[in-house]
């Protein structure tokens, strides 16, 4: 899986954070401040944007009175969610090294069946499976919504010293770590 590779790099580098953007996924051109502001005051967090299934709602799913559903993701929110996909994710790297250390076997990311006992998932379900595993909140901040405005990402260069920059089907320019 290329997201365990990536993963296993931006540990090695040094960096902060690692930004998750999907190759068909639209983001607001300030998506990767309105994360990072997020993650900078909940530092044990990780913290997703919205973005929405191809022809569909929102990837994210709240659970509420022992329901599973999809919440309101107006602007000027964050919650915690039970699940999202990756697509749009800041993650801390010390929360990888953490999962790393604690089960140095299990990847990352992968299509489970039958590991730890879970049935068929995805690999952004396994992600989330491991952070709820460890305790760690998973934070959406509705602020960054597509909906608001439609831009590719850039990332300021005051920034790129801090992250490992990952734009699956474009060249990212990423500054020395």
């Amino acid at each position: 899986v290329a997201r365990n590779y990536l993963i296993e790099t931006v540990i090695a580098s040094g960096a902060k954070y690692m930004f998750f953007i999907g190759d068909d996924t639209v983001v607001p051109n300030d998506a990767f401040e309105i994360l990072h502001s997020t993650a900078e005051k909940n530092p044990n967090s990780v913290v997703c944007g919205v973005y929405y299934f191809k022809c569909g709602g929102p990837m994210i799913s709240v659970k509420k009175d022992n329901h599973i559903i999809v919440p309101d993701v107006k602007p000027g929110q964050i919650f915690e969610a039970w699940q999202t996909g990756m697509d749009c994710m800041l993650i801390p790297v010390d929360i990888l090294k953490q999962m790393k250390d604690s089960d140095p076997e299990i990847p990352f990311c992968c299509v489970a069946n039958g590991i730890e006992d879970i049935p068929f998932v995805g690999e952004d379900n396994f992600f989330v499976h491991r952070v709820h595993k460890m305790g760690i909140k998973l934070l959406v901040n509705t602020d960054d919504n597509p909906q608001r405005k439609y831009l590719l990402v850039t990332l300021p260069d005051h920034y790129t010293a801090n992250i490992f920059g990952w734009i699956y089907g474009y060249e990212a320019q990423v500054d020395t770590f």
